[in-house]
């Protein structure tokens, strides 16, 4: 299972498919492959991660589009492709809800410097398997964990 954590403010556009894609950075496991299964998820917080209280799984759809992505200060390299007119790094950012090309370009400067080196990863929202209910319910506390002080008897 190829699982993606996303930001609480972002929930609500991926469960009405607004939010159809994501920009993640290389890491230790592989990324999902186009005809794969995308598990979107908001909330996964260490130690526990999606099994955390906090987790919420939001959609489970097909990928449709897993491609490497270079993002640079004048150009973004998509596959084989370089994109260089505006209005594609404007209707990028808005899709990655950037306000515009430079908020994009500025947080992944921030975080992982550039040239950014990642994968680009579109699903089908109308083909989900499961999609949340909006809004997310909080989930109830569960047992007390048999390592929290306050919970054993004296």
């Amino acid at each position: 299972m190829v699982a993606y954590n996303f930001r609480p403010e972002d929930a609500r556009a991926i469960i009405f498919g607004i939010k159809a894609s994501v920009i993640k950075p290389h890491g230790k496991r592989p990324h999902v492959a186009v005809g794969g299964t995308v598990h979107a998820f908001c909330g996964a917080v260490p130690p526990l991660w999606m099994k955390s209280p906090e987790c919420h799984r939001l959609i489970v759809a097909p990928c449709s589009r897993s491609e490497e992505i270079v993002i640079e200060a004048d150009k973004v390299t998509l596959g084989n492709a370089v994109m260089v007119t505006p209005e594609w790094f404007e209707t990028l950012a808005r899709d990655e809800g950037f306000s515009d090309f430079g908020s994009l370009q500025v947080h992944y400067d921030r975080l992982y410097g550039l040239p950014f080196r990642g994968q680009y990863i579109r699903w089908r929202p109308d083909r989900a398997e499961f999609r949340a209910q909006w809004p997310l319910i909080v989930k109830p506390p569960g047992p007390p964990d048999s390592t929290d002080q306050a919970a054993q008897p004296p």
